[in-house]
């Protein structure tokens, strides 16, 4: 390796790191977003495609890596969905975590898709299966707005918010019009 190669190296790493924190950052106001829902926007809750309805989307506020996405599915398309993956710019990854009653966060084997019976609403709360935001990239604060792409086979995406809601507030009441 030649002298102005060795260089080149942390130069590199050191552009490479900053692109990344500019790019979570953007992530996290994107996931923040606080304007009016409208045309491929997110929407904070109720939104419905292909007879699947999703609603009562919240995290606690949290300064720990990781934070759970609670919300509910109702499904009225005739047929069983599976909710699959999900995504959102307030963290570097996501998971499902569908083992109630397991340890957190030590259990960390990625959960099956989360199926969704037809005729059924589905909640994926505390005890229950739910969405985990993995190494989120800054704390959640009650009052944010945590954009969130969720991957549903046999529905498609949805994209919508989900509040984040003091650590000791009641859980928010949500019924899908």
């Amino acid at each position: 390796m030649t002298a102005a190669a060795g260089r080149r190296q942390p130069r590199f790493a050191v552009i490479a790191g900053t692109l990344l924190a500019v790019l979570g950052l953007g992530g996290l106001a994107v996931g923040a977003w606080d304007g009016d829902p409208g045309a491929g926007q997110p929407v904070a809750s109720g939104t419905t495609q292909r007879g699947v309805t999703v609603f009562g989307l919240y995290i606690r506020e949290t300064s720990a890596p990781s934070a759970p996405v609670f919300f509910s599915v109702r499904n009225d398309s005739g047929a069983p969905v599976r909710f699959e993956k999900a995504y959102s710019g307030a963290s570097w990854g996501t998971r499902l975590h569908a083992h109630p009653g397991s340890p957190e966060p030590q259990d960390l084997a990625r959960s099956a898709p989360i199926p969704i019976p037809d005729g059924s609403v589905t909640q994926l709360g505390p005890q229950q299966p739910h969405l985990m935001l993995e190494d989120v990239i800054a704390p959640l604060a009650a009052g944010d707005q945590v954009t969130l792409t969720l991957y549903f086979a046999g529905a498609g995406q949805f994209l919508v918010r989900a509040p984040v809601i003091a650590a000791d507030a009641p859980v928010p009441v949500d019924t899908p019009s």
